[in-house]
This record gives structure tokens, sequence and C-alpha cells, in this order.
């Protein structure tokens, strides 16, 4: 874990006109905090991903939300394919 935070604290971004001379981005360790990771509200059913089963099955596919769409393809969410019918998706 060590090895992971000292590598995200040697990224720099910065606008390639001053690659030369690079601002210093801070990195802000986060890992000893309590992060809540339940379900929002609206995405603790079946429901939500029925709509969202709904909207990519009716929008034309495109190529920039195609990687996203793939995710959604393992869990059962695609175009031109029956919508979950039961049990709980990514919650």
């Amino acid at each position: 874990m060590e090895g992971a935070r000292k590598l995200l604290a040697s990224v720099r971004f910065y606008p390639s006109a001053r690659a030369d001379n690079p601002s210093p981005y801070p990195f802000t360790d986060y890992g000893d905090r309590a992060v809540d990771r339940t379900c929002p509200r609206w995405e603790d059913n079946l429901e939500s991903w029925r709509v969202l089963h709904a909207v990519i099955d009716s929008e034309p596919a495109v190529e920039e939300p195609r990687p996203m769409l793939g995710l959604l393809a393992e869990l059962g969410t695609e175009a031109g394919r029956s919508p979950p019918t039961s049990g709980r998706h990514g919650c």
C-alpha cells in the first residue's frame, strides 16, 4: 500500500507549456478517512437498473461511452437484451 501511495504522490499535472518548470501538484492522502459506500437511495432497487436499461436500449450506439456500456453489459444491461428481472445488481 505504501508503494501505491508514493506512486500517486509522484504524479504531476501541468500544462505542456510549463513542462520545463512545472508547479508542484499537492497530493492529499485521504486513506485514513472513513468513506460512505452506501448505495444512493435512487440506486437501491431494481427499478433504477430497469430505467438505465431502457435508456441504453433506446439510444443509438455512439463511440464515446462504449467502454462504460461494456461494463454495464457485464452486469446484464445492454441494448437488445431483456432487462434484469430479479436480484440486486451493482450494490
